[in-house]
């Protein structure tokens, strides 16, 4: 069995991403094993509904095995992100190639541009920094200084992340595949049918289920409905802002300086900006400058309120957790329980067996899914993670 992996958000499961599984498909992979963030998002924001519902609109839209990517990587930079990530991948065993969307879709070309950064950049990049700018904004001006094709790619967020997989995949023989990517940019409005993940949660917020449920397949609209006629979704960041503001008014600087991402005295910054913020909108925006990006001041924030310190990002990824699977997925989780060289966890218990760094994440995730049920339109009680099951779709649910 040839085995691909992606690495996702399904925030929500949309055309775009079924697009991308057939096209994975159609080149001779028959096994598709997505490594997925949890209840919590890159941008550093909550998933619009939660990762069992979106595992399950994977798993009944063409994926077979669904991970879970620990809290701490999924709120973390792309570095980080995809460091923990293709880590996961690395430990199933199994995985002969990793699947990306890409703007460029020229995987040459992504290689090159890991290559240049990873051997020639450091003294520009440097140099770059001192004048203030975001270390992207740096990253890209340094690259350019060699090959301005290679930097162009770092203007686009998909092949940013890409590169970031290419250089965390190092000199495994795990094959890199760029997709290219069709329809609406990332943040974009819909075109040819096919909408990002942006505007989709918009329409979602704004109550219209059947406007985005157009951009989406079937059976991940009908499991979407399901969540929101139940009051499990959409989940909105903001109905906790209160309750988030009011955490980091009792952080200490040195609290705040021990948080991911946080460098360069950034930390007296967003101590200030709480003291004098009365809304998330507006401390942000009081951080906020040329140098710290909007996208890496909402990561600290929402890692403060979570409890995500420096050291659990830099921490090793402790073990494989399975959110779900189909019939073809179960196959390739046996084959996993033979090759991969972390713990897999697939019953809440079995985390009892494990070292104190692997206890303290899955005490971490748990944490983070009981106030991440605080941000839902009604409120569920503690303990869900540890109870909800795996989600198992038979051969009849999928598309």
């Amino acid at each position: 069995m040839k085995i691909a992996a992606v690495i996702a958000e399904y925030n929500p499961f949309h055309l775009g991403h079924e697009y991308m599984l057939t096209m994975v498909r159609n080149m001779g992979y028959d096994g598709i094993i997505a490594v997925m963030s949890g209840n919590f998002v890159q941008r550093g924001d909550a998933a619009i509904s939660d990762k069992r519902s979106r595992a399950k609109m994977a798993i009944s839209s063409g994926v077979d095995l669904v991970i879970e990517l620990p809290l701490p990587y999924a709120v973390a930079s792309a570095q980080k992100f995809a460091f923990g990530a293709v880590k996961i991948i690395k430990a199933c065993g199994i995985v002969d190639a990793i699947a990306f969307g890409s703007e460029c879709g020229d995987v040459g070309l992504i290689k090159c541009t890991a290559e240049i950064i990873k051997n020639d950049i450091s003294d520009e990049l440097k140099g770059q920094l001192d004048k203030g700018i975001t270390f992207a904004a740096a990253r890209e001006k340094a690259v350019a200084s060699i090959d301005k094709k290679a930097a162009a790619i770092l203007k686009n967020p998909n092949d940013t992340l890409a590169v970031e997989y290419v250089t965390a995949l190092g000199d495994s023989e795990i094959k890199p595949i760029a997709i290219k990517r069709i329809g609406a940019a990332h943040d974009g409005d819909a075109i040819d049918g096919f909408a990002s993940a942006s505007q989709i949660r918009q329409i979602l917020l704004l109550g219209d289920i059947k406007g985005a449920a157009k951009y989406m397949p079937t059976a991940a609209a009908e499991i979407l409905k399901s969540e929101i006629d139940s009051d499990n979704a959409p989940v909105s960041l903001k109905r906790a802002e209160n309750a988030i503001i009011s955490h980091l008014r009792r952080l200490s600087v040195e609290d705040i300086k021990n948080l991911p991402d946080v460098s360069e005295g950034l930390e007296n910054r967003i101590f200030n900006a709480i003291r004098k913020g009365t809304s998330l909108d507006e401390i942000i925006n009081k951080i906020k400058s040329k140098r710290y990006t909007m996208a890496r001041i909402r990561r600290i924030l929402l890692s403060a309120y979570l409890g995500v310190s420096r050291d659990t990002v830099l921490a090793p990824v402790p073990y494989i957790r399975i959110l779900g699977a189909n019939q073809k997925g179960r196959q390739i989780l046996k084959i996993i329980k033979k090759t991969a060289t972390l713990p897999i966890i697939t019953r809440t218990k079995e985390v009892n067996t494990l070292d104190k760094q692997a206890v303290n994440m899955f005490s971490l995730e748990g944490n983070a899914a009981d106030l991440y049920w605080l941000m839902s339109p009604t409120n569920k009680p503690c303990g869900k993670d540890m109870t909800d099951p795996i989600v198992m779709i038979k051969k009849s649910e999928e598309t």
